[in-house]
């Protein structure tokens, strides 16, 4: 009758049809789990690669992140070391102009 037709339409769908209590469960249907665990199998070996490579790239961003801090810390330190030689250049021609200013200023006797 009606149930044939919907356990083959099930079967098509790829659904477990239901089983009258008694029957043995046929090769057939051991092959379709067996085939859908080989899936789920596939499918977790797979989300199990994306997280590894999502692990990688975080990895890689992580360390990427750190070179740059350590990059910006050696720029901070090396724009603090050239302020402080300009000055002590601008301190050394300051103190040589007004060297030069007294010397010209005991010549004008100002």
């Amino acid at each position: 009758g009606g149930g044939a037709g919907t356990a083959a339409a099930a079967g098509r769908r790829g659904a477990l049809s239901p089983r009258p209590p008694g029957t043995p469960w046929s090769r057939r249907h051991f092959e379709r789990v067996a085939a859908a665990m080989r899936e789920f199998q596939g499918s977790l070996i797979g989300m199990q690669e994306a997280l590894d490579e999502a692990r990688r790239l975080y990895r890689s961003s992580a360390e990427a992140l750190a070179e740059a801090e350590l990059r910006y810390e050696e720029a901070e330190r090396s724009k603090a070391s050239l302020c402080g030689q300009l000055l002590m250049l601008w301190a050394q021609h300051n103190n040589q102009t007004s060297a030069k200013l007294r010397v010209v200023a005991a010549r004008l006797g100002v």
